[in-house]
């Protein structure tokens, strides 16, 4: 017993450590959560209902050109369109634009137009004549 509080008081500095380390790492256990959680709730089928999520990074997806093709492809097949075009329709748009009050008189030449695929935009070009010119 003797030896035992020898011991004890020649190393007291050296275990008060040890003491200290175990103390701090029990401390440091407990306090850590006891397992993550997403702070998000969601169900699958359901929409998102909190705000919208960004990632801080650009990350690319990487598809072969026969998987685009057949993506295109399958929102081609299920795509509603919101129009339909009508020939006849935009001849007699064009007629009424030109007997709006600013260009009375005026004799409608051609009425052509063009879709720009990239943005969806369809331009009409319209040629007319003054009134009174041959």
């Amino acid at each position: 017993m003797i030896k035992f509080l020898y011991k004890l008081r020649n190393k007291h500095e050296s275990i008060f450590r040890l003491f200290l380390f175990f103390f701090s790492l029990i401390l440091i256990l407990y306090l850590f959560p006891r397992q993550a959680k997403f702070k998000y709730e969601f169900t699958k089928g359901k929409p998102w209902l909190h705000e919208t999520i960004i990632a801080p990074f650009d990350f690319s997806i990487l598809k072969s050109e026969s998987d685009l093709d057949k993506e295109k492809e399958i929102v081609k097949s299920q795509h509603l369109s919101l129009y339909n075009f009508n020939k006849n329709i935009f001849d007699i748009k064009a007629e009424d634009f030109i007997n709006e009050k600013h260009y009375q008189g005026y004799r409608l030449i051609t009425a052509s137009f063009e879709v720009a695929d990239n943005a969806g935009y369809i331009y009409a070009f319209i040629t007319m004549k003054r009134p009174n010119t041959y």
